[in-house]
């Protein structure tokens, strides 16, 4: 602890505590007195969870003491939250135990010379796409990945049927542009009884990308604004699908008349792993003829356990398989339609096919027309 003499030459300052065990920074703050010793006081004293206190109790439990630094002191408070926050960036909140950035670090942080380029010189918006402005202000994070801005972007928000006319949905953060997808189906979300509504899209072309990313559009947001929404352009109606929740893409661009097979595929281990569902609809290697597929039949031991008819094939990627991995790779994913599954009513052709024998199937899957599967049933 901190004498009395030794708080009054310190004044403000910013501090980090590391864990001894590896040498890492697991937490940066600024105070004044004894603040620095008092994470360790509150996880002894205190039986709250977070990442920090965890770190402290299982480095203490582990015989170690917390190693406490001290980076600046003799500060003034406005300075040791800019010292705070540049420490913070610096490392990466990821990195630390922190629950937040440091104070101002969304204006004046750590960015690329490109994102200062956009902030202090970026074009107004100008674009004649439809598009939808989506403002994702309290999702966005300076560390946020690819795919972390997508599922930011694509829900859930209360927007009108004038979503059908956008081509493009655009994520803002602080008055710029700062991803572009293109929408290929929206699909409902109920939270808590109301509905709101989520797009599934891809990213834009990079030409497109070039033309909307980064621009200024504080015009169309102005300050205390509370609709995240803005569209652009939405004059014209556009033709989009409408899904459910489980599809990642929108149909196949295939003619109708040319879906005409059913996909038998072995769902055993997919089903121990992902359930019925996504056992079934996922990952397959099929080639293109993945197209003409109009339903997939999942079989365990040889015996129908899950169906689904009016699928649509795309390839799996992080977007379109919520359990796409490096074997996923290069491999079908099948969207869209509806499920059975042994635990559903089934009726129609559902109910002549669930619990089933197809004979004749083999260790790979196989591709056969309604007349095919029919001669096949025991």
């Amino acid at each position: 602890m901190f004498s009395q003499s030794v708080i009054e030459q310190l004044k403000y300052y910013v501090y980090f505590l590391r864990d001894p065990r590896d040498g890492k920074v697991f937490y940066v703050g600024k105070g004044k007195g004894n603040r620095i010793f008092n994470h360790a006081e509150c996880a002894l004293e205190s039986e709250s969870s977070s990442d920090k206190l965890d770190t402290i109790r299982s480095i203490l439990s582990a015989g170690y003491k917390v190693e406490h630094y001290v980076l600046r002191h003799g500060l003034e408070e406005v300075a040791a939250f800019e010292v705070e926050a540049a420490l913070i960036d610096f490392i990466g909140l990821t990195n630390l135990s922190n629950s937040q950035g440091g104070h101002y670090s969304s204006d004046f942080g750590i960015k690329t010379t490109d994102e200062i380029i956009a902030m202090y010189s970026a074009d107004p918006l100008d674009t004649s796409l439809p598009i939808v402005l989506i403002n994702i202000n309290r999702k966005y994070y300076r560390e946020i990945t690819q795919e972390e801005l997508y599922d930011a972007t694509r829900e859930a928000w209360v927007i009108g049927s004038k979503r059908d006319r956008a081509t493009y949905a655009v994520a803002t953060y602080r008055g710029l542009t700062r991803e572009v997808y293109k929408i290929q189906s929206w699909y409902p979300v109920d939270i808590e009884g109301k509905e709101r509504w989520g797009f599934i899209g891809e990213l834009a072309s990079d030409a497109v990308r070039e033309q909307l990313r980064y621009k200024a559009i504080s015009s169309y947001f102005p300050q205390g604004a509370a609709n995240p929404i803005k569209y652009l352009n939405c004059d014209a109606p556009l033709s989009v699908v409408q899904t459910t929740p489980s599809q990642k893409v929108v149909q196949a661009p295939i003619d109708s008349a040319e879906k005409n097979l059913n996909l038998i595929v072995h769902i055993q281990k997919g089903k121990e792993k992902y359930g019925y569902e996504w056992g079934t609809r996922q990952a397959w290697k099929c080639g293109e003829k993945a197209h003409r597929v109009k339903r997939i039949i999942g079989v365990v031991k040889g015996k129908v356990a899950c169906i689904v008819d009016g699928v649509s094939a795309e390839i799996s990627t992080p977007i379109s398989n919520p359990n796409h991995d490096t074997g996923c790779e290069g491999r079908y994913v099948f969207l869209g339609g509806t499920c059975f599954s042994e635990k559903d009513f089934c009726e129609g052709t559902q109910r002549a096919l669930m619990f089933k024998k197809i004979s004749g199937l083999g260790q790979g899957h196989r591709y056969l027309t309604d007349e095919e599967l029919l001669s096949c049933i025991d």
